[in-house]
């Protein structure tokens, strides 16, 4: 397994879909890619998602830019997507340690959630 490792400086909360609480102190962790992964030399830029939300929140890429985003959560989460409002993307319920692409290759701003924390677990890709 390669380790991608992310330091993360945000607040933390539980793995609740009802009850988010803020706690205070700063977030590290590890966030492991296997080998065969499809994602493993081909990056452009990595989004984690941990602790339900998108790390970083937001992006700032450009044009012809593959995002990738992985489900660092661990294995007894719940899976996340990564979904765009306007309809340009859409990845499948992603598990632990899965990953998704896309290419950004218009400029524009993009707004994106996750489908069953669509309220809290928000994110952005600006792509100049």
């Amino acid at each position: 397994m390669v380790a991608l490792l992310t330091a993360l400086s945000v607040a933390t909360w539980p793995a609740c879909f009802s009850e988010r609480q803020d706690l205070a102190g700063p977030l590290t962790g590890e966030c492991r890619i296997d080998l065969g992964s499809p994602i493993v030399g081909s990056v452009g830029v990595v989004v984690a998602m941990r602790d339900f939300s998108f790390v970083p929140q937001e992006v700032r890429v450009p044009r012809g830019t593959r995002v990738t985003w992985v489900n660092c959560e661990n294995e007894n989460i719940d899976g996340h997507t990564t979904t765009s409002d306007t309809e340009v993307w859409q990845s499948q319920f992603m598990t632990s340690g899965a990953s998704f692409s896309h290419v950004f290759n218009e400029s524009g701003r993009f707004s994106y959630h996750c489908i069953p924390h669509a309220s809290f677990m928000r994110g952005v890709i600006i792509v100049e």
